[in-house]
């Protein structure tokens, strides 16, 4: 008996033990709690009680380094950062409100504060102490003088029981020259690339043996966004375009969000520029949908000789480059370098005299360049004409020489003036025609546009201006011809070239037609004699004779109130007015595509009318999409500010656009929207076909030929889905009375050669219905909207990179650095 109680009490013993086994294993992960949100230590319950109500680091903008001090703004650009905040003592729920502006130092030595009319909104939501990173967009300040280059940022989090609830204060950050953008370096091994950062191309032109008190401007901030996590970049195009080069190393595409890889694809597609280092594409890429941007696909490792290297080694020296000699002895001692291979795609070209290592794709406006071996190796890193093969093959930009003025050394573009700056659309490789694209006149104005200017006169050209030939001489710089880079017409000197702005060349044409075609539209004459004729009629015979017939002839009189009231409503609303308030919208916009893809950018400039004072809100269905009043972005008048509000639906909601009674006012927004396929152009037999949704009107192709000549072709209707040969006319001319009136002067002008290069191919079209679900609230009972299509179908190919004239000079030793030298050959001289 006492062994069965033995064993009748182990096996309870156990099954306890196994049960409180179960109950900890539940237990477990909230004992450990959530690590996705950073959740921090509890403090004492004493330390609690003392403790500041919130935490926060500053404001890191995007693209962003490995530590907040490397935050800078592009002025003028959008762009996205995150606000990490944590709530020490109970949860929250509020929002976070983050406002920008500019520091100006007067002259008196103190500093005034201009604030920006914007305010960006999101939702917040802090459990007690979770550390949480807020998201949010914001247009950086404008500079209104090149030497104001510092800016502020201010967040501050509300909430239902307090107004303010935390304030960070303003948080200076400094802003970028015009000439200057990012450049962004995606490598786990930035050690490998600090020769990037010297880069005499990071640099602008100057002496390099001038003395120099201060910092010198640069033409790129070179950013190395961490990758222990999701990488710090935008998830839209429109706050890509302050980056002008990425250069990929060897960071997996899969640390990059949905959003952020289609915003890559679209920057590509716009004028983007990425050099890809091959050795590691095979793991960085994979199978991912960004490997299609690739010139080769299905790659795999293999093994070279040292022949390819020597090749693209002496090809691409400088000039008398003393370690020419030591590199090539190195390359020719390579048994079974590692490489990259693979199937080349059909639009790849191998850039000559490479050795086949380096290749390169144009995708859109934009261009991928891939080298089949590590751009790291010590063949590269220890050749003196390394920043002339970053300059000029990699990153394409055009070939420089160092010259010698009144005994002072000066780095020059090969072949131009030398200038104390290069101009920004030298400098950033992106193109969006809304912003930077040049109108013409008419296409009679082929003579003109061969005019070139100096680098000084493109810098100064800069002030917007509707006339042509300031347009036109702007964009045919003899600079501009060395680039791959569509020409620009930059109409925000403090920003750049891909400024938001309302003073580009489309934004002034759109305008100007807005502001002749906006106002209540009168009834025609007919109407109000129309109207005027039926109501007598009613009121009157048909009047006497129903209650004549019904023998109640004096209640004739009672139902004349009645018949006036009907009237009058029926009369407005055949008007399309609403009694006693009145709203009408006018738009114009241009959609633009690039070759074969499938999204689309849209610029809407729209003119909101109101006949009582009202608060408007547009609302975007995508989170690509920003939007401004227009000249909010220039205003120091103490304009009322407008919110950007995110999180608060599918896409960002622009609140607070004022508009006083019987007053108009200019609105501007920017989407990215997809089209649903693209259109393919055969160069070979003239084939177009419509493989968008888009149904056309209109349409017409111009081509400009080698020789600067421009052809036209009117297609007429161009259903989705639709192909026709296109047969040019030479010297033939589009009539443009088939177009509306409000957008006459803005085919006029994408049918001039102004804007367009030699070889380039483009359609222009007028289109039913815009893929856009933008909604303006509250709705206007006049809605007048037409959008024109500019889709580019051929750009000319690439002109061939070529090397620098020769290598910068070793420094001069100055004075001091000769008796440094002399003390520490003879110390015993020196005491």
């Amino acid at each position: 008996m006492a062994s069965v109680a033995e064993t009748a009490e182990q096996t309870s013993l156990r099954r306890r033990l196994a049960q409180w086994c179960l109950i900890l294993a539940c237990l477990f992960p909230c004992l450990l709690g959530c690590e996705g949100c950073q959740q921090a230590a509890p403090l004492p319950e004493g330390e609690q009680e003392n403790a500041a109500a919130f935490s926060g680091s500053p404001i890191k903008t995007f693209p962003a380094g490995t530590s907040a001090n490397e935050s800078s703004l592009k002025p003028g650009h959008w762009f996205s950062a995150a606000k990490p905040l944590r709530a020490n003592r109970e949860d929250v729920r509020g929002s976070i409100q983050v406002t920008a502006g500019q520091r100006i130092k007067l002259d008196s030595g103190k500093i005034e504060r201009i604030h920006q009319p914007l305010i960006a909104e999101r939702p917040a939501v802090l459990p007690k102490g979770q550390r949480k990173q807020l998201d949010f967009r914001l247009l950086a300040p404008l500079s209104s003088r090149l030497s104001d280059r510092s800016g502020y940022l201010r967040d501050t989090l509300m909430t239902r029981n307090q107004s303010v609830a935390y304030d960070s204060g303003e948080r200076a950050i400094p802003l970028l020259r015009p000439e200057q953008y990012f450049v962004a370096v995606m490598t786990t091994r930035p050690e490998r690339f600090v020769s990037v950062q010297v880069a005499d191309w990071v640099k602008p032109p100057r002496d390099p043996n001038a003395f120099t008190t201060g910092s010198q401007p640069t033409n790129y901030r070179v950013i190395f966004p961490p990758t222990e996590d999701l990488v710090p970049l935008p998830e839209t195009m429109l706050d890509w375009t302050s980056i002008a080069f990425v250069i990929w190393d060897d960071v997996s595409v899969d640390r990059l969000t949905p959003g952020q890889q289609q915003a890559l694809t679209d920057w590509l597609n716009w004028g983007g520029h990425m050099v890809v280092n091959g050795r590691y594409a095979d793991e960085s890429f994979g199978e991912t949908p960004l490997a299609d941007l690739l010139p080769m696909h299905s790659l795999k490792l293999v093994e070279l000789e040292g022949a390819p290297f020597v090749e693209l080694l002496e090809n691409w020296s400088v000039d008398k480059d003393p370690t020419t000699a030591a590199q090539v002895a190195q390359a020719t001692k390579i048994q079974g370098n590692v490489a990259i291979d693979g199937v080349q795609h059909p639009n790849t070209k191998t850039i000559p005299n490479t050795g086949e290592l380096v290749l390169t794709r144009r995708r859109g406006l934009g261009n991928v360049v891939m080298t089949r071996f590590d751009i790291t190796t010590d063949l590269v890193q220890n050749w003196a004409s390394r920043d002339s093969f970053y300059n000029n093959l990699m990153l394409q930009r055009p070939p420089r020489e160092y010259t010698e003025d009144a005994g002072n050394i000066m780095l020059r573009f090969a072949g131009h003036p030398a200038a104390s700056t290069v101009p920004a659309e030298v400098n950033s490789p992106l193109r969006l025609f809304s912003r930077d694209g040049i109108l013409g006149g008419t296409p009679e104005t082929t003579e003109a546009s061969e005019e070139s200017t100096t680098l000084e006169e493109l810098t100064a050209a800069t002030a917007p201006d509707s006339n042509d030939d300031q347009a036109v001489r702007a964009a045919r710089s003899s600079l501009s011809q060395d680039l791959q880079a569509a020409p620009a017409f930059v109409s925000e000197p403090m920003g750049g070239v891909g400024a938001w702005t309302d003073r580009s060349n489309v934004a002034s044409v759109a305008m100007q037609s807005l502001t002749e075609q906006s106002g209540i539209s009168i009834p025609p004459a007919s109407f109000v004699a129309r109207s005027l004729a039926w109501y007598l009629l009613i009121l009157v015979p048909l009047n006497y004779l129903f209650f004549r017939l019904i023998g109640r002839l004096e209640y004739a009189w009672l139902a004349v109130p009645v018949i006036a009231v009907g009237g009058a409503i029926w009369v407005a609303r055949a008007a399309r007015l609403d009694i006693g308030f009145a709203r009408l919208e006018n738009e114009i916009g241009l959609l633009e595509m690039q070759p074969e893809y499938d999204r689309a950018h849209l610029s809407s400039f729209i003119a909101i009318y109101s006949s009582l004072g009202t608060d408007y809100q547009i609302a975007f269905d995508s989170p690509d999409a920003a939007g401004l009043p227009v000249g909010q972005n220039n205003s120091t008048d103490g304009s009322a500010p407008v919110r950007l509000q995110m999180g608060y639906g599918e896409g960002p909601i622009l609140s607070g656009i004022q508009v006083a009674s019987n007053q108009t006012r200019l609105v501007h927004t920017e989407q990215i929207v997809p089209a649903g396929g693209f259109f393919r152009w055969t160069a070979e037999n003239n084939k177009l076909a419509n493989g968008s949704d888009l149904v056309l009107t209109n349409a017409v192709v111009v081509r400009r030929g080698d020789e600067g000549q421009i052809t036209i072709a009117d297609l007429g209707d161009f259903p989705s889905g639709a192909t026709r040969t296109v047969e040019f006319a030479s010297e033939e001319l589009h009539d443009l009375l088939t177009w509306a009136e409000p957008l006459r002067p803005l085919v006029q002008g994408l049918l001039s050669p102004a804007g367009m290069q030699r070889g380039e191919v483009r359609l222009v079209a007028a289109i039913e219905e815009a893929p856009s679900k933008m909604r303006i609230e509250p709705q206007a009972s006049q809605a007048n909207r037409a959008t024109v299509l500019l889709a580019h179908l051929q750009y000319p190919g690439l002109p061939e990179p070529k090397k620098d004239t020769n290598l910068p000079p070793k420094p001069k030793e100055r004075v001091d650095d000769l008796m440094l030298d002399q003390a520490l050959e003879s110390p015993e001289k020196a005491n």
